[in-house]
């Protein structure tokens, strides 16, 4: 490590009796005018809490559908739906949303669009119980065969 870059401490006594308060110099650790760019892994993991929200809305669409707030439902609804228009929303909030709401025309035409972005929803598809209802539709048994998954 270059000598410059090493820290070191000055202590400057305030009172007597109190504690020493501890200042730390040391060189700027970038040149001026050098911008901080985002890394890879803070990009990842933004992208990542943006559609975890837009998943936990699928899920409080589903949520408020079961309880008897289907217009609370439905207006969160049209928040997503306008929301897809100008980026990403991922398959498995839609999905979420339009089982809760007994949708499931709806619902299956974004377990397609789940299939082919290979959405990890795909792999609760024999075990969680938001697809119950749906669970003898023929077009959920295709499904089943086409991922792979037995019946």
């Amino acid at each position: 490590m270059a000598p410059q870059a090493i820290p070191f401490r000055v202590f400057s006594p305030e009172r007597k009796g109190r504690r020493h308060r501890a200042h730390q110099i040391r060189p700027h650790p970038r040149p001026r005018g050098h911008h901080r760019k985002q890394d890879s892994a803070t990009t990842t993991l933004t992208s990542w809490v943006k559609t975890l929200k837009q998943i936990i809305v699928g899920l409080l669409i589903h949520a408020y559908a079961q309880a008897g707030r289907r217009a609370d439902a439905l207006h969160l609804l049209e928040k997503l739906r306008r929301r897809k228009l100008t980026g990403y929303v991922p398959a498995a909030a839609l999905i979420l949303a339009y089982l809760g709401l007994g949708e499931y025309d709806q619902a299956f035409l974004w377990l397609e669009e789940a299939y082919k972005e290979l959405s990890n929803i795909l792999q609760f598809l024999k075990v969680h119980p938001f697809f119950d209802p749906v669970r003898d539709d023929p077009r959920f048994k295709d499904l089943l065969r086409r991922i792979g998954l037995p019946e």
